[in-house]
């Protein structure tokens, strides 16, 4: 069902959600609207910045600066009662 429509694209410039929707087979398998999401760009860029910034490390003016963590001895510590 999507190779047919995948041709399309390929050899005619056919946009390919386009395509997809008028497929009856592939409507019947999956609505519209449904289809509007996968194709959606946002979805799947969301996270490009964030990736980035690991890969390629943020400059430091772009940096939150670090807060400060207690240990994991220390969370435990403050935890229990102070012993009398």
């Amino acid at each position: 069902m999507v190779q047919r429509n995948a041709m399309k694209t390929w050899e005619h410039g056919a946009d390919f959600l386009t395509e997809l929707k008028a497929d009856r087979d592939v409507i019947a398998k999956v609505p519209a609207a449904e289809l509007e999401k996968m194709f959606d760009l946002n979805y799947h860029t969301k996270h490009v910045d964030t990736i980035f910034g690991r890969v390629f490390g943020k400059p430091a003016s772009e940096k939150k600066p670090a807060g400060k963590k207690k240990s994991a001895a220390k969370k435990t510590a403050a935890k229990k009662p102070a012993a009398e």
